[in-house]
Protein backbone atom coordinates (compact mmCIF):
# COMPACT_ATOMS: atom_id res chain seq x y z
CA UNK A 1 0.00 0.00 0.00
CA UNK A 2 0.93 3.46 -0.46
CA UNK A 3 3.91 4.61 1.83
CA UNK A 4 3.34 7.91 3.98
CA UNK A 5 6.28 10.28 3.07
CA UNK A 6 5.29 13.35 4.66
CA UNK A 7 7.65 14.86 7.71
CA UNK A 8 5.70 11.41 6.25
CA UNK A 9 7.03 9.68 5.06
CA UNK A 10 5.68 10.27 5.26
CA UNK A 11 6.22 10.72 5.19
CA UNK A 12 7.09 10.62 4.25
CA UNK A 13 5.93 9.16 5.86
CA UNK A 14 7.09 10.02 4.98
CA UNK A 15 7.84 10.26 5.79
CA UNK A 16 6.98 12.33 6.41
CA UNK A 17 7.28 16.32 6.57
CA UNK A 18 5.93 19.75 5.85
CA UNK A 19 8.25 22.26 4.89
CA UNK A 20 8.98 25.17 6.26
CA UNK A 21 7.38 28.27 4.85
CA UNK A 22 9.29 30.63 2.79
CA UNK A 23 10.61 33.84 4.56
CA UNK A 24 12.87 36.25 3.01
CA UNK A 25 16.31 34.16 3.94
CA UNK A 26 18.04 33.22 1.08
CA UNK A 27 19.34 29.98 3.22
CA UNK A 28 15.79 29.46 3.60
CA UNK A 29 14.47 29.37 0.27
CA UNK A 30 17.88 27.27 -0.76
CA UNK A 31 16.95 24.83 2.06
CA UNK A 32 13.56 24.64 0.86
CA UNK A 33 14.53 24.15 -2.90
CA UNK A 34 16.74 21.16 -1.44
CA UNK A 35 13.79 19.93 1.06
CA UNK A 36 11.54 19.72 -2.28
CA UNK A 37 13.98 17.65 -4.63
CA UNK A 38 14.87 15.43 -1.88
CA UNK A 39 11.02 14.70 -1.15
CA UNK A 40 11.08 14.06 -4.58
CA UNK A 41 14.25 11.58 -4.95
CA UNK A 42 12.95 10.14 -1.56
CA UNK A 43 9.06 9.08 -3.32
CA UNK A 44 10.88 6.55 -5.94
CA UNK A 45 12.96 5.25 -2.97
CA UNK A 46 16.31 7.69 -4.04
CA UNK A 47 17.57 7.22 -0.27
CA UNK A 48 21.09 8.09 -0.94
CA UNK A 49 20.51 11.42 -3.10
CA UNK A 50 17.79 12.24 -1.05
CA UNK A 51 20.14 11.69 2.27
CA UNK A 52 22.30 14.34 0.45
CA UNK A 53 19.97 16.73 -0.52
CA UNK A 54 18.37 16.19 3.16
CA UNK A 55 21.62 17.16 4.66
CA UNK A 56 22.05 20.09 2.36
CA UNK A 57 18.45 21.62 3.39
CA UNK A 58 19.97 20.79 7.09
CA UNK A 59 23.30 22.46 6.78
CA UNK A 60 21.41 25.53 5.68
CA UNK A 61 18.53 25.83 8.25
CA UNK A 62 21.35 25.21 10.92
CA UNK A 63 22.95 28.33 9.18
CA UNK A 64 20.26 30.65 9.97
CA UNK A 65 19.26 28.54 12.79
CA UNK A 66 15.45 27.61 11.73
CA UNK A 67 14.27 25.44 13.99
CA UNK A 68 11.56 23.95 12.40
CA UNK A 69 13.52 23.58 9.22
CA UNK A 70 16.61 21.35 11.28
CA UNK A 71 14.30 19.35 13.04
CA UNK A 72 12.08 18.95 9.42
CA UNK A 73 15.28 18.28 7.93
CA UNK A 74 17.05 16.39 10.51
CA UNK A 75 14.56 13.53 11.03
CA UNK A 76 14.13 13.25 6.98
CA UNK A 77 17.85 12.44 7.46
CA UNK A 78 17.46 9.76 10.07
CA UNK A 79 14.50 8.34 7.75
CA UNK A 80 16.90 7.94 5.33
CA UNK A 81 19.52 6.33 7.14
CA UNK A 82 16.56 3.73 8.02
CA UNK A 83 16.49 3.05 4.80
CA UNK A 84 19.76 2.82 3.82
CA UNK A 85 20.14 0.12 6.84
CA UNK A 86 22.56 2.30 8.24
CA UNK A 87 21.03 1.99 11.96
CA UNK A 88 23.93 3.91 13.77
CA UNK A 89 23.81 7.24 11.92
CA UNK A 90 19.62 7.26 13.02
CA UNK A 91 20.02 6.86 15.87
CA UNK A 92 22.79 9.59 15.89
CA UNK A 93 20.23 11.72 13.89
CA UNK A 94 17.47 10.84 15.75
CA UNK A 95 18.77 11.68 19.53
CA UNK A 96 20.68 14.82 17.98
CA UNK A 97 16.58 16.25 17.02
CA UNK A 98 15.21 14.36 19.77
CA UNK A 99 17.38 16.85 22.08
CA UNK A 100 16.82 20.13 20.56
CA UNK A 101 13.06 19.32 19.52
CA UNK A 102 12.39 18.50 23.71
CA UNK A 103 14.68 21.57 24.71
CA UNK A 104 13.52 24.39 22.13
CA UNK A 105 10.80 23.16 20.05
CA UNK A 106 8.44 21.27 21.90
CA UNK A 107 5.26 21.50 19.67
CA UNK A 108 7.83 19.65 17.50
CA UNK A 109 7.92 16.40 19.65
CA UNK A 110 4.75 14.62 18.06
CA UNK A 111 6.82 14.31 14.93
CA UNK A 112 9.90 12.23 17.15
CA UNK A 113 6.54 9.61 17.39
CA UNK A 114 5.73 10.09 14.19
CA UNK A 115 9.57 8.84 12.52
CA UNK A 116 9.40 5.83 15.23
CA UNK A 117 5.82 5.05 14.05
CA UNK A 118 7.01 4.53 10.37
CA UNK A 119 10.20 2.61 11.34
CA UNK A 120 7.85 0.23 13.57
CA UNK A 121 5.16 0.10 10.84
CA UNK A 122 7.86 -0.95 8.09
CA UNK A 123 9.36 -3.36 10.71
CA UNK A 124 5.23 -5.13 10.93
CA UNK A 125 5.53 -4.30 14.36
CA UNK A 126 2.13 -3.02 14.44
CA UNK A 127 1.50 -3.26 18.25
CA UNK A 128 4.43 -0.67 19.00
CA UNK A 129 2.84 1.61 16.63
CA UNK A 130 -0.20 1.83 18.32
CA UNK A 131 1.56 2.24 21.50
CA UNK A 132 3.58 4.86 20.23
CA UNK A 133 0.10 6.86 18.45
CA UNK A 134 -1.23 6.68 21.93
CA UNK A 135 1.80 8.32 23.80
CA UNK A 136 1.88 11.92 22.08
CA UNK A 137 -0.79 14.14 21.39
CA UNK A 138 -0.97 17.27 19.12
CA UNK A 139 -3.70 19.40 18.40
CA UNK A 140 -1.88 20.71 14.74
CA UNK A 141 -4.37 19.00 12.37
CA UNK A 142 -1.78 17.75 9.70
CA UNK A 143 0.51 15.20 12.62
CA UNK A 144 -2.82 14.91 14.11
CA UNK A 145 -4.28 13.09 11.20
CA UNK A 146 -0.90 11.15 10.36
CA UNK A 147 -1.15 9.95 14.18
CA UNK A 148 -4.94 8.95 13.71
CA UNK A 149 -3.76 7.42 10.40
CA UNK A 150 -1.29 4.94 11.79
CA UNK A 151 -3.33 4.53 14.72
CA UNK A 152 -5.73 3.44 12.02
CA UNK A 153 -3.49 0.77 10.19
CA UNK A 154 -2.36 -0.23 13.43
CA UNK A 155 -5.27 -1.59 14.36
CA UNK A 156 -6.44 -2.93 11.59
CA UNK A 157 -3.15 -5.26 10.80
CA UNK A 158 -3.88 -6.56 14.23
CA UNK A 159 -7.57 -7.27 13.76
CA UNK A 160 -8.57 -4.90 16.33
CA UNK A 161 -11.74 -2.22 15.68
CA UNK A 162 -10.69 1.31 14.37
CA UNK A 163 -14.11 2.91 13.64
CA UNK A 164 -13.10 5.73 16.28
CA UNK A 165 -9.55 6.15 14.54
CA UNK A 166 -11.82 6.48 11.20
CA UNK A 167 -14.80 8.90 11.77
CA UNK A 168 -11.92 11.21 13.11
CA UNK A 169 -9.79 11.09 9.98
CA UNK A 170 -13.09 11.18 7.95
CA UNK A 171 -13.52 14.33 9.97
CA UNK A 172 -10.36 16.16 9.64
CA UNK A 173 -10.00 15.23 6.23
CA UNK A 174 -13.06 17.86 5.91
CA UNK A 175 -10.47 20.18 7.75
CA UNK A 176 -7.95 19.94 6.22
CA UNK A 177 -9.49 20.42 2.46
CA UNK A 178 -10.63 23.36 3.80
CA UNK A 179 -7.25 24.49 5.27
CA UNK A 180 -5.86 23.55 1.52
CA UNK A 181 -8.48 26.20 0.06
CA UNK A 182 -6.88 29.10 2.20
CA UNK A 183 -3.21 28.13 1.23
CA UNK A 184 -2.90 27.70 5.67
CA UNK A 185 -2.02 23.59 4.81
CA UNK A 186 1.67 22.82 5.00
CA UNK A 187 1.77 19.75 3.34
CA UNK A 188 -1.29 18.78 0.96
CA UNK A 189 0.36 15.00 0.80
CA UNK A 190 -1.37 14.60 4.03
CA UNK A 191 -5.06 15.11 2.49
CA UNK A 192 -4.47 12.58 -0.11
CA UNK A 193 -2.63 9.95 2.65
CA UNK A 194 -5.64 10.07 4.76
CA UNK A 195 -8.13 9.87 2.35
CA UNK A 196 -6.43 6.48 0.79
CA UNK A 197 -5.78 4.97 4.32
CA UNK A 198 -10.05 5.59 4.74
CA UNK A 199 -10.25 3.88 1.12
CA UNK A 200 -7.54 0.85 1.85
CA UNK A 201 -9.49 0.59 5.39
CA UNK A 202 -13.10 0.20 3.29
CA UNK A 203 -11.27 -2.18 0.58
CA UNK A 204 -10.09 -4.84 3.52
CA UNK A 205 -14.17 -4.64 4.46
CA UNK A 206 -14.88 -5.16 0.84
CA UNK A 207 -16.77 -1.87 0.73
CA UNK A 208 -15.11 -1.29 -2.80
CA UNK A 209 -17.65 1.12 -4.38
CA UNK A 210 -17.00 3.81 -0.70
CA UNK A 211 -13.30 2.90 -1.26
CA UNK A 212 -13.19 4.22 -4.94
CA UNK A 213 -14.33 7.28 -3.53
CA UNK A 214 -11.55 7.88 -0.78
CA UNK A 215 -9.18 6.99 -3.52
CA UNK A 216 -10.71 9.61 -5.75
CA UNK A 217 -10.12 12.36 -2.95
CA UNK A 218 -6.66 11.18 -2.56
CA UNK A 219 -6.17 11.23 -6.29
CA UNK A 220 -7.35 14.82 -6.82
CA UNK A 221 -4.69 16.19 -4.66
CA UNK A 222 -1.75 13.82 -5.25
CA UNK A 223 -2.82 15.27 -8.47
CA UNK A 224 -2.56 18.99 -7.90
CA UNK A 225 0.84 18.50 -6.16
CA UNK A 226 2.23 16.44 -8.71
CA UNK A 227 2.89 13.14 -6.61
CA UNK A 228 3.14 10.58 -9.60
CA UNK A 229 4.03 7.64 -6.85
CA UNK A 230 1.19 8.59 -5.28
CA UNK A 231 -1.17 8.84 -7.73
CA UNK A 232 -0.14 5.60 -8.93
CA UNK A 233 -1.07 3.99 -6.23
CA UNK A 234 -4.69 5.70 -6.46
CA UNK A 235 -5.27 4.77 -9.31
CA UNK A 236 -4.21 0.79 -9.16
CA UNK A 237 -6.21 0.98 -5.32
CA UNK A 238 -8.78 1.70 -7.62
CA UNK A 239 -8.10 -0.95 -10.43
CA UNK A 240 -8.08 -2.98 -7.40
CA UNK A 241 -11.79 -2.13 -6.58
CA UNK A 242 -13.13 -1.88 -9.82
CA UNK A 243 -12.12 -5.22 -10.43
CA UNK A 244 -13.59 -6.64 -7.39
CA UNK A 245 -17.02 -5.06 -8.45
CA UNK A 246 -17.04 -6.65 -11.66
CA UNK A 247 -16.20 -3.55 -14.04
CA UNK A 248 -13.00 -5.19 -15.91
CA UNK A 249 -13.19 -2.27 -18.33
CA UNK A 250 -12.74 0.60 -15.69
CA UNK A 251 -10.22 -1.84 -13.70
CA UNK A 252 -8.13 -2.37 -17.34
CA UNK A 253 -7.81 1.37 -17.78
CA UNK A 254 -6.96 2.08 -14.10
CA UNK A 255 -4.18 -0.69 -14.04
CA UNK A 256 -2.74 0.33 -17.29
CA UNK A 257 -2.41 3.79 -16.30
CA UNK A 258 -1.14 2.89 -12.61
CA UNK A 259 1.80 0.31 -14.88
CA UNK A 260 2.69 3.24 -16.80
CA UNK A 261 3.13 5.69 -13.97
CA UNK A 262 5.11 2.75 -11.99
CA UNK A 263 7.24 2.88 -14.72
CA UNK A 264 8.13 6.45 -14.93
CA UNK A 265 8.89 6.37 -11.03
CA UNK A 266 11.17 3.18 -12.04
CA UNK A 267 9.03 1.08 -9.33
CA UNK A 268 9.74 -2.24 -10.84
CA UNK A 269 7.58 -4.39 -8.62
CA UNK A 270 4.46 -2.52 -8.36
CA UNK A 271 4.84 -2.17 -12.58
CA UNK A 272 5.34 -5.91 -12.61
CA UNK A 273 2.32 -6.67 -10.48
CA UNK A 274 -0.12 -4.74 -12.84
CA UNK A 275 1.31 -5.90 -15.66
CA UNK A 276 0.09 -9.08 -13.90
CA UNK A 277 -3.47 -7.75 -13.25
CA UNK A 278 -3.26 -6.62 -17.01
CA UNK A 279 -2.44 -10.17 -18.58
CA UNK A 280 -5.22 -11.62 -16.21
CA UNK A 281 -7.96 -9.48 -17.38
CA UNK A 282 -6.89 -9.74 -21.64
CA UNK A 283 -6.50 -13.29 -21.47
Amino acid sequence: MKKIILFVGIIALVACSSLPKYVDLQSTKDANDAMKRAQNAEAVSYYPQAQLLFEKAFDLYTSVDNLKGIIISGLAVARQYYYLDNMELYDTWYMKMSVIAHNNAPDFIPLLYLLQMEVAFDKEEYGRVITLSLAVETSQKEMQTELFSYRLLGLLKTGQPYQNEFEKIKHNISGLRSMFKKNKLDDPKIVSYAAYTLGYALSKEKQWGKAIEFFEVAHEYDQLIENTSGLADDVYAMGVAYENLGDTEMALSCYIRARDMYIIINNEEMSAVTEAKIKNILE
